[in-house]
């Protein structure tokens, strides 16, 4: 571990050396692109589902929480998350504790969607620096395998770049190519690992409601 940021320093001087520095532009275009459609995805499709299924006001939602986010960003894990988001659904947001306790950790081991969105992103970026042109039909495959793959993603730091390894070498991308977004991995997992459980937490708030209805 001590030795890991020597590679990662030499891997981008390799990729800077072939590339030139504006592959850095590039760079900072990728992690604005990933974090504004992470946001989008959070505030826009989640907000809608708690309001339109859960029959919640989003912004109680938000407040409510906040706590469980705090934690996420700094961790960058959903399985220390967990206790957090648990406590957050139960007492603030009045979801059952037979439905939190199976959703949510259900839902830290599947639910990544902020995981799937990163992973999708960073594989057509890589691709696009090294000019490797991918099909609509190759385009539809990465996005189902990428969906696939994170349902077995282990909720720990840094689980999403080892399935988008084996989902690069599938699709014919260099995964050296990964040297070149792990400068900014460290924001981009704590970003996607947010989203992951304000995902996990709108989808107990969604079973609730639909268990009022049954």
């Amino acid at each position: 571990m001590k030795l890991a940021p020597i590679g990662v320093f030499a891997l981008l001087a390799s990729t800077i050396g072939k590339f030139g520095f504006d592959v850095l532009v590039s760079l900072l275009k990728y992690g604005v692109l990933v974090i504004i459609a992470l946001m989008i995805h959070a505030a826009v499709i989640i907000s809608f589902a708690v309001k339109m299924i859960g029959k919640l006001s989003p912004v109680k939602f938000w407040s409510a929480i906040r706590p469980a986010m705090l934690v996420a960003f700094s961790t960058s894990s959903s399985n220390a998350t967990l206790p957090v988001t648990m406590e957050s659904v139960e007492k603030e947001l009045k979801v059952p504790r037979v439905i939190s306790s199976f959703v949510l950790p259900l839902g830290a081991t599947i639910n990544m969607d902020g995981t799937a969105i990163y992973q999708c992103i960073s594989i057509f970026f890589i691709a696009q620096v090294y000019g490797i042109e991918i099909s609509v039909a190759k385009m539809v495959i990465i996005v189902l395998s990428v969906v696939l793959a994170s349902i077995g993603a282990a909720g720990a730091p840094m689980a999403g770049v080892l399935i988008m390894v084996m989902i690069m070498q599938s699709s014919g991308v260099p995964t050296e190519g990964i040297a070149m977004i792990m400068g900014v991995e460290r924001l981009m997992d704590m970003t996607r690992t947010t989203v992951n459980i304000i995902g996990d937490a709108s989808a107990a708030v969604v079973m609730t409601q639909l268990e009022k209805n049954a």
